[in-house]
């Protein structure tokens, strides 16, 4: 204790013909706390009566809607889970560089899965296509339902009925064919804002995250299959069209919705299906996301990649 005294000692000592002078607190005093900062007055916000009124409204229908989801996606996709279990898948968008893939890219086994017009490629066997977004795809909706009827299963998305105008949505009487299947997309909403990074695990309960892209509703389904692997073809980020041959590499859009679910994908497939690897074919928009290859095609109307930089798809190899 007396040991103690002394350093005390000691210490006040110094302070007082050195840290007095400078202006230096005693360290041995305790400081008094300074007053807390005023805090600014909260103030209240309201609502009207209107909007708490249509709040109320729009979450009784959110909750019916979801409710109604679920019984269709229990029919609609209950069946597939885990489908694709060891095999390998092809989502075929149509950006344009799907002009530059051939199916004697892939293996002989590889499934494939389209979007909207990609049933157009008549070399490619969609077995599952997915469509979305009904007045786009009004100019050749009938053709892509006489697509192959026995043999490949469409299906269609459905709008909430609640955010959307009925002319959206297609006429019931399309889903009397048995290889016909509804799903629901999700929403955003002002006053229920359903983040658009939305993902579901159990896509038989709940309604597909909507990402303003139907590729993104076809990548959902895929995943629920748990594949060994995907390749991504024509997923370019721009909003042009394989029919068109316009230049891609100009007309790339990463600030889109569309192009923001990826990454975001990425980051669900690592967490749900870290065995499943996805393959950009050709990337453009997503070069550098996935593992990325090349088709010989393409690198000969792209001379700025070297080829021996990168991994090429050889036709003769799987053709």
């Amino acid at each position: 204790m007396s040991k103690y005294r002394g350093i005390k000692k000691l210490y006040y000592n110094i302070w007082k013909y050195l840290g007095k002078e400078l202006g230096i607190p005693n360290p041995l005093k305790v400081q008094p706390k300074a007053p807390p900062a005023a805090q600014p007055e909260v103030q209240p916000q309201y609502i009207t009566r209107a909007d708490a009124d249509n709040l109320l409204f729009k979450m009784n229908r959110l909750v019916l809607s979801d409710l109604s989801t679920a019984a269709i996606h229990q029919k609609t996709f209950s069946p597939f889970k885990y489908c694709f279990h060891n095999k390998e898948v092809a989502l075929i968008a149509t950006g344009p560089t799907l002009n530059h893939f051939s199916p004697a890219n892939l293996p002989k086994d590889t499934v494939y899965v389209g979007v909207n017009a990609a049933f157009k490629r008549e070399d490619i066997p969609v077995k599952y296509l997915f469509v979305q977004d009904y007045p786009a795809t009004k100019p050749y909706f009938e053709d892509l339902l006489r697509y192959k009827p026995n043999e490949c299963i469409k299906f269609l998305a459905q709008l909430p009925e609640m955010v959307t105008e009925y002319t959206n949505n297609v006429a019931e009487t399309v889903f009397l064919d048995k290889n016909i299947r509804k799903y629901k997309i999700d929403f955003v909403d002002k006053y229920y804002p359903r983040n658009c990074s939305f993902l579901p695990v159990d896509i038989t309960t709940q309604p597909l995250g909507d990402w303003e892209t139907v590729s993104a509703s076809a990548m959902q389904f895929i995943l629920f299959g748990a594949p060994r692997r995907v390749y991504l073809v024509g997923s370019d980020c721009t909003k042009n069209h394989f029919e068109e041959w316009a230049d891609v590499v100009k007309d790339v859009d990463l600030s889109s919705l569309a192009a923001r679910f990826w990454p975001t994908l990425k980051k669900f497939q690592q967490t749900y299906y870290p065995e499943t690897e996805i393959v950009s074919i050709n990337p453009v928009g997503l070069k550098g996301l996935f593992k990325d290859v090349y088709t010989e095609s393409y690198l000969k109307e792209h001379p700025e990649i070297d080829p021996a930089t990168v991994e090429i798809l050889s036709e003769s190899i799987h053709g």
